[in-house]
């Protein structure tokens, strides 16, 4: 399985997971046991880059949500691996998501060169 990322992304070895700032520490890395730790980087080195705009912005949220959903799709841990289940991890996976959209475009901002 493979997720979506920028072209020439890199995974770092620095990158702090889910959340930002003070809430790092109170934010799961998982959904119901499977880590999304990488879903998090993807979306932090999308946030980290030059590109400043809405359209970035929105983009790298509707990325976010995709590559969570499709790592819940291509789990096959045997008690997730079911309709179920599946749909609770993506019920929280759309909670990722809006919390993401409500609470971080500050995250986004900030850092970003001022024109």
């Amino acid at each position: 399985m493979k997720l979506s990322h920028r072209e020439g992304y890199i995974p770092k070895k620095s990158c702090n997971g889910c959340g930002s700032g003070w809430n790092a520490k109170l934010v799961p890395d998982t959904i119901y046991g499977m880590s999304i730790k990488d879903v998090c980087c993807i979306h932090d080195d999308r946030f980290e880059c030059l590109e400043k705009s809405i359209e970035h912005l929105k983009m790298s949220n509707r990325e976010f949500l995709n590559n969570l959903v499709r790592k819940i799709d291509n789990d096959t841990k045997w008690w997730r691996n079911n309709s179920f289940v599946k749909s609770l991890m993506k019920r929280r996976a759309k909670t990722y998501h809006d919390s993401v959209v409500t609470f971080g475009s500050s995250a986004y901002w900030d850092g970003k060169p001022n024109d």
